[in-house]
């Protein structure tokens, strides 16, 4: 039993970890990359501010790993709609469903 549990929580963490990668690479190849979803309104210098200031002038890979380790200890990074931390409006998007 204590086998099968080990078995599948090592297929969970494998499956995590690819489901992670598709998604951040599709989102980074997408015309534009994650600096599409800006704000519109910002003048183009701001915009590469922003762009410098995420990291988002960075090698894919390293912002990759920079994200997945950010994640593991809880940091999801920050919103570039809203410009506030993922985890605080998760937190408030959780907090409205249980109401």
């Amino acid at each position: 039993m204590l086998r099968f549990l080990l078995n599948r929580l090592g297929q969970s963490a494998v499956l995590l970890l690819i489901v992670t990668v598709i998604t951040f690479f599709l989102i980074n190849l997408a015309p534009g990359g994650p600096a599409s979803t800006m704000r519109m309104e910002a003048s183009p210098e701001e915009r590469q501010a922003m762009i410098e200031k995420l990291g988002l002038d960075q090698p894919i890979y390293i912002r990759y790993i920079d994200w997945i380790t950010n994640a593991v200890q809880g940091d999801l990074g920050i919103s570039l709609l809203r410009v506030s931390l993922l985890f605080s409006e998760f937190q408030k998007d959780c907090l409205i469903q249980l109401n």
